[in-house]
């Protein structure tokens, strides 16, 4: 029996120049369009499909640089298959309020035998996996070699559609792959970089992460032979920054790489990693003394305006003691971490007002950026509320043409009607997403209301998907449509799931009924 169709659709709207939209053209879009997917394992053959491949089980996260975009897909295939989204070389060549992950609901695809007919076939075991997804300008290499290469020969009837990207993860050797599992567990964009983090699916091999892309202020992490070196597809050198002590390999004495979560932004990356050192006696390379973990912060790029701390002093690999750090966020010259108890703090520029008022953000659960703004979702008075700060020369902390002193984004609504599920930044906008609530509903209980995205800021290309391109000063409905007749009904019959931001463009996964 063949899978049911597919009932996700992923939205964009905004600058795509080189098809980054996945739109079929290149045109901006100033609505909201469906993105186009061209999956060769359809029966379809060669033809895009405005909903997703059947085979997906829900959209893990977006992200975008310059003119590329890169989807992580949880996918339902047969156990008996292996990684799609990935090959081995020997040449080289997650809350509610973290806008950056979602895990929609799961499709059934199983039937119930009627009483007294005869049995369907046994069916064949099934598991989830990633499959690595890009669309939009490869010519450096940001979506992998083999796209690249794919896309200088003219082998691409367009690039404005999302196409399934196979990533080389180079140094390694193809009899490593069975041994390995390596499963894709996460990605990130700059300008025009991409990286992939690759985890054993054992537990016991070390986190690899692939830096793909220009090299420029050393976007390949050493690399590429450090700052400004050829562009390329090669793998952080991740061992070169570790401590002395911890530098022995992970079948030599247990320790392990984690990477926790990686983030990157115009021209630099940071990475939360963990190294596990069960095995090691010396209790010096604990940074609590009380357990076998230990977590940094690595950083790579641009740092002359301290974005990446006080240590940076090149574009290579720098580490840093993590102190509970649960999330980071990037703007274009700063950095913001924050923590288990809530707080959150600010590395690098601050020319624009953006690293202002953070020493009275308390109780903070998300942090997101701007290129020049800081937004973080704090609990107060008992519900979630969007603190803002920075430039506001195109109305990006959603409180008119006020200056870019610190304090909160105003929605025309009241918290008790809607509760905020997710924020996302692009380059210069912001969207987030509410769910209405019914009565006796809490805060931070996920409701069964209906779903909007608001949004504010830069618009030049239509980003916010108003059909216009002046810039939105305060939070306005952008989903669904303030005029229905710009969409067609099949889109808006939906449930929003997720909102993502990139460089002049707008996203949204929508759930069809």
């Amino acid at each position: 029996m063949s899978p049911p169709p597919s009932r996700f659709v992923l939205l964009a709207a905004g600058s795509n120049a080189r098809g980054q939209l996945a739109s079929s053209t290149y045109e901006d879009a100033h609505a909201f369009q469906p993105c186009l997917f061209l999956d060769d394992d359809d029966d379809a053959g060669a033809t895009a499909d405005s909903a997703l491949p059947s085979r997906v089980r829900g959209i893990r996260k977006l992200v975008c640089g310059a003119n590329h975009a890169l989807l992580m897909l949880e996918v339902e295939v047969d156990a008996s298959s292996g990684n799609v989204s990935m090959s081995i070389s020997g040449t080289g060549a997650a809350s509610t309020l973290e806008a950056t992950s979602t895990t929609p609901t799961s499709i059934s695809t199983s039937t119930a035998n009627a009483a007294g007919s005869t049995p369907a076939p046994a069916r064949a075991p099934r598991r989830t996996c990633i499959e690595l997804w890009g669309s939009g300008d490869g010519s450096r290499g940001q979506l992998g070699a083999a796209y690249q290469a794919a896309q200088a020969r003219g082998a691409f009837a367009t690039t404005s559609v999302f196409r399934r990207l196979e990533v080389v993860v180079p140094g390694a050797s193809a009899s490593a792959a069975g041994a390995l599992e390596l499963e894709v567990r996460d990605v990130a964009a700059a300008w025009e970089t991409s990286y992939v983090v690759f985890g054993g699916g054992g537990g016991s091999d070390s986190d690899v992460v692939v830096a793909m892309g220009s090299d420029e202020f050393g976007a390949l992490g050493g690399g590429g032979g450090g700052g400004g070196g050829e562009d390329g597809e090669v793998v952080v050198p991740i061992e070169r920054v570790l401590p002395r002590s911890k530098t022995s390999t992970a079948s030599a004495d247990g320790q392990v790489v984690r990477v926790l979560s990686i983030a990157a932004s115009f021209r630099h990356v940071f990475a939360h990693i963990s190294l596990d050192n069960s095995n090691h006696n010396n209790s010096n390379n604990n940074f609590n003394g009380t357990n076998s973990n230990s977590t940094y912060l690595l950083s790579w790029g641009a740092h002359r305006h301290g974005q990446r701390g006080p240590k940076a002093s090149s574009p290579l690999p720098t580490l840093t003691p993590s102190h509970g750090t649960t999330q980071i966020a990037l703007g274009k010259e700063h950095t913001l971490i924050l923590d288990e108890s809530g707080r959150v703090s600010g590395l690098g520029s601050d020319r624009k007002g953006q690293l202002r008022g953070l020493e009275r953000v308390e109780g903070a659960v998300h942090v997101g950026c701007t290129w020049a703004g800081t937004f973080c979702v704090v609990r107060r008075y008992g519900v979630a509320q969007v603190f803002a700060a920075g430039d506001n020369a195109r109305g990006q902390l959603g409180r008119g043409a006020a200056g870019p002193g610190p304090g909160y984004v105003g929605f025309p609504f009241s918290h008790e009607s809607k509760g905020l599920e997710g924020l996302a930044c692009g380059s210069e906008h912001v969207l987030a997403l509410f769910a209405a609530r019914t009565e006796g509903e809490g805060e931070g209980e996920e409701g069964d209301g209906d779903r909007e995205v608001w949004g504010w800021g830069w618009n030049e290309h239509g980003n916010l998907g108003l059909g216009h391109t002046e810039d939105v000063l305060r939070p306005t409905r952008i989903w669904p449509p303030p005029d229905p007749s710009s969409a067609t009904a099949e889109m808006v019959c939906g449930r929003v799931l997720n909102v993502w931001g990139g460089c002049g463009t707008s996203w949204i996964a929508v759930q069809k009924l």
